[in-house]
């Protein structure tokens, strides 16, 4: 299987925040961010692996402050940081951009997905290719994750 970069994966969506994305209080909403993410990240790793992806677990997701408000310029970028043997990780961030052009993020989170067959079983990912030392530092990072979410599961915590 032919390797893949994190680039070949990478996904951008960009909106102005709309009224239902926005609580009570001028915010974004957290499920529209949880949404944001799981879609996005269902993307890259649908792009990355170029077959159907399902999502296996949301590792985290945070805010970042000051929140996002209604009718900001929205942007999430979403690319893989890590390739297992049926699995990818993927980090999406999440910004918005002012009137001056200036950005500041407002979101970050990561998402595992599984890649699956035409009979909707687990099957084999192409091997990652981390090119730049920012794509290796990420990488190194997402190894960690993953050693932190085996031992969850083992610790069953």
């Amino acid at each position: 299987m032919q390797e893949r970069t994190p680039q070949d994966s990478r996904c951008e969506i960009t909106q102005i925040l709309p009224h239902y994305a926005i609580n009570g209080a001028d915010r974004l909403l957290g499920g529209y961010m949880l949404n944001v993410i799981d879609e996005l990240a269902a993307a890259c790793a649908k792009r990355y692996c170029r077959c159907t992806v399902t999502t296996a677990l949301i590792d985290s997701a945070e805010f970042i402050a000051p929140p996002a408000r209604l009718g900001e310029l929205f942007t999430a970028t979403g690319v893989v940081t890590r390739a297992g043997k049926t699995s990818v990780e993927v980090k999406v961030e999440g910004c918005v951009e002012n009137t001056d052009g200036t950005k500041r993020p407002v979101c970050r989170g990561y998402v595992v997905a599984v890649a699956l067959d035409e009979n909707g079983k687990p099957c084999a990912v192409p091997p990652l290719l981390c090119t730049t030392d920012e794509e290796k530092a990420e990488y190194e990072k997402a190894c960690e994750r993953d050693k932190i979410r085996k031992m969850r599961r083992e610790m069953n915590i």
